[in-house]
C-alpha cells in the first residue's frame, strides 16, 4: 500500500493499492478467471481494463477512475467521501489548458470527439497510448455507455461481442458484467420516459396489441406489446391472459379502440374491438385447402377488394356513404350464409356431457359472425387499419433479441430490456437516434416523448 498524496489538508491521505498491470481478457478467459479484487479506494462498482494498463474503475454513475485519477465535476457528482489526488489536478489542468479553459459539461465532448488528440500527443512527447486514449474518452463517460447500452438493447449484441467492439473500435477493453451495469443505470434513468409513453398510450383513440413467449430464467414469460404510430411500450410477465393486463394497467383502463388478433383474453376489455384482418385471411387459405369449398375464397376476395376501396377513399380524403358500407355489409354476410349452408353445426350426442367438437369451417364462420362489427369496422373508421401489423413489428425485434442470445437470464434483464426498448422505439418513430436518446439519457437530461 502507498499513500497518495493530500488533496484536502487536514484529512487522511488516500490509500491505494498497487495491483499488477493487467491484459485485455479474452470471453474464455473473462469466463474462468475469479472476479477481481477490488481496490479499498473507492466504491467500485464495476471493473474496467485496458491493454497494458492498469485496472480502472467507475467510482460512481457519470464519474471514472483512474489509479488516482478522478473525475468530480461532472454532470454527476462523486460521493461525499470522494477526494482526488495531486495527479488528477496536473491530469485535468493539463487538459484545461489545451482546451483554453475550464473542463465543464458543455466542453467535455470535445475529449470524447478527438479535438485534444494533436495536443495531447505533443505534450506526451509521442503516440498516443492506451492510457492516453482513455483520457479522451474519460472525460466524457456518457458517451461510452451510451454506446454500450445501444450496441446491447439497440442493435441486439450479445454482451461479450459489444464489449469486443468496443476494445476494436477505441482500443477500452470493457468487460461484459460493466455493460450490464451500464444497462442498469439506463434502466433507471428511462424509467420516468417510460411511465409518460404508457400514459399517453391510455389516452390514444387507437392502439394495437400483441403478446409472444419469451423464455426468462429458464421459464416461459409473456411479453406484452401496446403500440400506436408514434409510442410503443413493452412489458414482461409470467402470465399471458388479463392478471398480467391488470398488472401492466394499460389495456384495462382505454375506452378507444384495440386492435387485436381475436384472442379470448380481449374480449374482457370495455373498448372498442377491431380484430386483424390477415389472420382472417390465413385461416380462409387454410379452411379453403382442407375443405375444398369455394365460399373461403370469395370472402378473402371480398375483404382485400374492400381494403382497396377503403384505402383508395383515404387517400382521397373521402368517406364511404351509408349506401356503400351497408351494401358491404350485405355482401359479407351472404357469403356467412353460404358457408353456414355447407357447414351446419354438429348436434350434441345424447347422453355425453360438454359441447360436441365442430369443425374448422363452423368454427371460423361462428367467430366472423359473432365478431362482425370488429371484422368490418375498417370499413365504417377510416382511421382503422386493415391489419394489426404495427402491433406485430413491434414484437419483432424483441423475438430477434431471443434468438440471438437464448433467453433472459433474469426478470431484471428482461425488464430494464422492456423499458430500455420502449423508449428508444418511441423517441426513433417521434425522429430522434437512439444513441442521442442515451446520451441524453446518462447526462441527466432524457428526451421526453411528443404527446
Amino acid at each position: 500500500m502507498v499513500a497518495a498524496p493530500l488533496c484536502d489538508p487536514g484529512k487522511r491521505p488516500l490509500r491505494v493499492r498497487r495491483v499488477k498491470p493487467l491484459h485485455a481478457p479474452t470471453i474464455r478467459s473473462w469466463r474462468q478467471s475469479p472476479a477481481p479484487a477490488q481496490s479499498s479506494c473507492a466504491p467500485w462498482s464495476s471493473i474496467v481494463r485496458y491493454p497494458g494498463q492498469s485496472r480502472l474503475g467507475a467510482c460512481a454513475p457519470g464519474s471514472v477512475g483512474i489509479g488516482t485519477f478522478r473525475t468530480s465535476d461532472w454532470p454527476r457528482p462523486l460521493p461525499a467521501k470522494g477526494r482526488q489526488s495531486s495527479r488528477s489536478m496536473k491530469v485535468r489542468t493539463l487538459v484545461a489548458r489545451l482546451l483554453g479553459g475550464a473542463i465543464t459539461p458543455k466542453n467535455d465532448w470535445r475529449l470524447y470527439a478527438g479535438n485534444a488528440v494533436a495536443p495531447l500527443r505533443r505534450k506526451s512527447g509521442g503516440a498516443i497510448t492506451p492510457k492516453t486514449k482513455w483520457l479522451l474518452y474519460a472525460g466524457n463517460s456518457q458517451n461510452l455507455r451510451a454506446l454500450g447500452v445501444h450496441l446491447t438493447q439497440g442493435q441486439l449484441l450479445p454482451f461479450a461481442r459489444a464489449a469486443q467492439l468496443i476494445e476494436d473500435l477505441h482500443g477500452i477493453a470493457v468487460s461484459p458484467g460493466t455493460l450490464v451495469s451500464w444497462v442498469g443505470e439506463a434502466r433507471s434513468a428511462l424509467d420516468g420516459t417510460a411511465i409518460l409513453i404508457a400514459d399517453h398510450l391510455i389516452k390514444a383513440p387507437l392502439l394495437h396489441a400483441d403478446e409472444s413467449g419469451l423464455r426468462v430464467a429458464s421459464k416461459l414469460h409473456w411479453l406484452h406489446v401496446a403500440a400506436s404510430e408514434t409510442h410503443t411500450w413493452y412489458g414482461v410477465h409470467a402470465r399471458r391472459g388479463m392478471e398480467a393486463m391488470q398488472a401492466h394497467g394499460i389495456l384495462p383502463k382505454r375506452l378507444g379502440v384495440l386492435v387485436h388478433d381475436c384472442w379470448a383474453p380481449y374480449w374482457q376489455l370495455d373498448c372498442i374491438h377491431a380484430l386483424c384482418n390477415a389472420h382472417l385471411l390465413r385461416e380462409l387459405v387454410y379452411v379453403q385447402e382442407a375443405t375444398g369449398q369455394v365460399w373461403p375464397q370469395r370472402m378473402k376476395d371480398f375483404l382485400l377488394n374492400a381494403n382497396d376501396l377503403c384505402q383508395t377513399a383515404r387517400d382521397k380524403r373521402i368517406t364511404l356513404s351509408t349506401e356503400d358500407i351497408a351494401a358491404f355489409g350485405s355482401h359479407y354476410y351472404a357469403i356467412l350464409c353460404e358457408g353456414e349452408r355447407l357447414n351446419p353445426e354438429v348436434a350434441k350426442p345424447a347422453g355425453k356431457r360438454g359441447r360436441a367438437k365442430q369443425s374448422i369451417a363452423f368454427n371460423l364462420l361462428r367467430r366472423l359472425r359473432q365478431h362482425a362489427d370488429a371484422v368490418l369496422l375498417f370499413i365504417r373508421d377510416p382511421a382503422v387499419p386493415f391489419t394489426n401489423n404495427l402491433g406485430e413489428r413491434a414484437v419483432r425485434m424483441p423475438k430477434v433479441k431471443q434468438k440471438i442470445s437464448g433467453c433472459f437470464r433474469t426478470l431484471d434483464g428482461a425488464e430494464n430490456f422492456c423499458v430500455i426498448r420502449s423508449c428508444l422505439d418511441t423517441l426513433r418513430k417521434q425522429g430522434h437516434g437512439m444513441l442521442d436518446v442515451l446520451r441524453r439519457a446518462f447526462a441527466d437530461d432524457p428526451i421526453q416523448p411528443a404527446t
